[in-house]
C-alpha cells in the first residue's frame, strides 16, 4: 500500500487483524479516527508515511508486532502512538535506528500501556511526552525552526543547491533526517516539486487523466501543473505518476512550464552526447543551457537525457530555474553549464 491519500475517515485510516503483513508506506493519514489502527497478530511495515491531525496516530492492541520506520507523527489530538495488550512494536534500536519523528501530540508522543518494555532507539521526540517502558536508545531532539540541516548530503555535489531550495521551504527530507539525493523522481514526485517552486497560473483546460484518482496524493498538483503546461499526458489519457521522470523530460517541462524562448541549436555543441536530445526537444535544451538551467555531474559535457533523474539532479535544476528567472541568487558550482 503506497501513495494514498487517508483523510476524515470516521474510524481509521487504515485496520488491519488477524495475521495481516504487508507494507504501508509514503501514504498521508489525516483527520481520521486512528490513523492505522492494528489488532490481533498483524504485523507491517510501517514506513515513511505522515500521519498527521488523527485522533490518534497509530494505536496496537492484540499481538500486533508492526516495524515502524522513518515516519511522522504529529499534531494527532490524543497519542502519537499508544500500545495495548500483547502489543510488541520494532520502532528501532543502536543497529537499526527508527527514524521516526513524534512531535505535537496532544496527549503524550508514545503511551505503552502493555506492561512490557518497547524497544525505540534512533527516534526524533521530546522524552518528557512519553509514558510507560520505553528503552529509547539515543533520542534525537526535535529540530528548530530554520535550522534544517540534511545528515546525508555534506559530501554531495548538489548540497548548496539541496540547502537553499529546502529554506525556500520547496523541498523536504524524509522524517530521519535524510534527503536521499540519489533516489530517483517520479512524475508526481516532480509534480509537487513544481507546485512549490512556483506560481502554477492556469493557460489551459485541465486534462482528465484516467490513471490519477480524485483522492491521490498528488492529483492537485498534477492538476495544476498540467493546467499550467509544465507537464502532459500521454495520447491514452494516462499520466503515469509513478512512471521515473528523465532528465530531458525535466528541462523541458521547465522551460515549456514558463514558456521561456530564443534558443539557439549551436549551443547543444557543448555536449559531447548532443546527438541521444531528439528533435522535438533541441529548441528547448537550447535554451535551457543558454539561461544556465543545465546543471551536469560528474562531466558537465555530458547531457545524458534519457538517464532518470535523482532528487540531487532535480533540486539543481529547478534551483537554476529560479536564478534565470530572477527569483534566486546564483550559485558558484563547476556544474553549471
Amino acid at each position: 500500500m503506497s501513495s494514498y491519500l487517508f483523510v476524515a475517515n470516521s474510524a481509521a485510516g487504515v485496520i488491519m487483524a488477524g495475521t495481516a503483513k504487508g507494507v504501508i508506506r509514503r501514504n498521508i493519514f489525516q483527520k481520521t479516527g486512528f490513523g492505522i489502527s492494528l489488532q490481533a497478530q498483524s504485523a507491517p511495515l510501517i514506513a515513511d508515511n505522515q500521519i498527521l491531525e488523527n485522533r490518534s496516530g497509530i494505536v496496537l492492541a492484540g499481538e500486533s508486532q508492526p516495524i515502524l520506520r522513518n515516519n511522522r507523527i504529529e499534531k494527532n489530538t490524543e497519542d502519537g502512538l499508544n500500545a495495548v495488550d500483547k502489543s510488541l512494536p520494532d520502532m528501532g534500536n543502536a543497529q537499526d535506528l527508527g527514524g521516526n519523528i513524534f512531535q505535537n501530540n496532544g496527549e503524550f508522543d508514545l503511551q505503552n500501556a502493555t506492561g512490557v518494555k518497547i524497544f525505540a532507539g534512533g527516534n526524533q521526540l521530546n522524552s518528557s511526552r512519553v509514558k510507560g517502558l520505553f528503552d529509547l536508545g539515543n533520542v534525537t531532539p526535535i529540530p528548530t525552526p530554520g535550522g534544517l540541516k540534511f545528515s546525508d548530503i555534506s559530501t554531495h555535489w548538489a548540497k548548496d543547491f539541496i540547502d537553499r531550495l529546502a529554506k525556500m521551504n520547496i523541498v523536504n527530507g524524509f522524517p530521519n533526517g535524510t534527503f536521499q539525493p540519489y533516489e530517483i523522481v517520479t512524475r508526481s514526485q516532480y509534480a509537487a516539486m513544481l507546485a512549490k517552486a512556483f506560481e502554477l497560473m492556469p493557460r489551459r483546460e485541465a486534462t482528465v487523466f484516467k490513471d490519477v484518482a480524485a483522492d491521490f496524493w498528488a492529483q492537485g498538483a498534477i492538476d495544476q501543473a498540467n493546467r499550467a503546461g509544465f507537464l502532459a499526458g500521454y495520447p491514452d489519457s494516462t499520466f503515469r505518476p509513478e512512471q521515473n521522470l528523465t532528465r530531458l523530460q525535466a528541462i523541458v517541462s521547465l522551460v515549456n512550464g514558463l514558456q521561456l524562448g530564443g534558443g539557439n541549436p549551436n549551443s547543444l555543441s557543448v555536449y559531447v552526447d548532443r546527438a541521444q536530445i531528439p528533435s522535438f526537444a533541441t529548441d528547448e535544451i537550447a535554451t535551457a543551457t543558454e539561461r544556465k538551467i543545465v546543471v551536469n555531474y560528474p562531466a558537465r559535457e555530458k547531457l545524458c537525457p534519457a538517464h532518470d533523474i535523482t532528487r540531487g539532479e532535480i533540486s539543481a535544476l529547478i534551483y537554476q530555474t529560479l536564478v534565470a528567472t530572477k527569483r534566486a541568487e546564483p550559485i558558484n558550482s563547476p556544474y553549471i553549464v
